[in-house]
């Protein structure tokens, strides 16, 4: 989620829940740390999206962010299974470009490869594009679940956005587990990448406390270098854009 220009939104909110005793010292310490600003709004939002939901200061200010909205999902007259779904009163593309793993479009049905369609389509609204792909497949199942066990077949932003830190916080409880799922590779390519064996990293999955204090530093460095190519990236994205904005400003003139 894109939160650089809704910072001081975030942290007029976070203010107000303090001012009225909504945080404990157990749910959530305010510090500011090396990670900047923006992370800290992050952290921030996490915890009231995770443990505070339901108070009132929470649900103007998810109001106030536009995350507050209603996936809404509409039946095909011909099939009873295939669906078309609507964000904001508006069709939600199927996200083909991302992944084609239905190219047929979206359903309903339990463990089918289009209702992993429409869970990536909504992932990628919920939680950009990125994180969509790394966890669709595991999302697929509830989020599919929870549609059907409602009358008006919907399911708001928010439960979704919830799912999502659950599972990606549980997940950084085990070192393995949560590299494996941020670089998007296999216990047996980490295991080559680090240099052990698969045995041994399907050890460390099982029983994370017995990942050494070395590896776990070599795991951390192998996230900040996928971080760091990433934002590599985004940049030479943007000076690409920049160059042809102004490649094409010259040639009209």
């Amino acid at each position: 989620m894109n939160i650089d220009n809704k910072s001081g939104v975030i942290a007029k909110h976070l203010y107000i829940l303090e001012e009225n005793s909504v945080f404990s010292d157990d749910s959530y310490v305010d510090r500011r740390d090396d990670e900047g600003y923006n992370a800290y709004i992050q952290r921030a939002l996490e915890e009231i999206v995770l443990n505070f939901s339901d108070n009132k200061y929470a649900k103007e200010l998810f109001h106030r962010l536009g995350i507050d909205g209603i996936f809404k999902i509409q039946k095909d007259k011909y099939s009873s299974t295939t669906v078309e779904v609507l964000y904001n009163d508006e069709f939600i593309p199927y996200r083909l470009d991302l992944k084609s793993i239905s190219p047929m479009g979206f359903s309903i049905g339990a463990n089918t490869s289009s209702s992993r369609q429409l869970t990536l389509a909504i992932l990628a609204i919920v939680v950009g594009d990125t994180e969509a792909l790394k966890y669709y497949q595991e999302l697929s199942y509830p989020i599919i679940e929870e549609i059907n066990s409602t009358r008006k077949l919907q399911i708001s932003y928010l439960y979704i956005y919830k799912m999502y830190l659950e599972l990606k916080r549980e997940k950084m409880k085990n070192m393995v587990k949560y590299v494996c799922s941020e670089l998007n590779i296999t216990q047996k390519a980490l295991s080559e990448k680090i240099g052990v064996s698969e045995g041994t990293v399907n050890r460390w999955s099982a029983k994370p406390d017995e990942i050494p204090l070395q590896t776990q530093k070599t795991l951390k460095i192998l996230l900040e270098n996928s971080q760091l190519q990433d934002n590599q990236k985004k940049l030479l994205k943007a000076i690409s854009l920049i160059e042809e904005v102004k490649n094409t400003q010259n040639s009209r003139n």
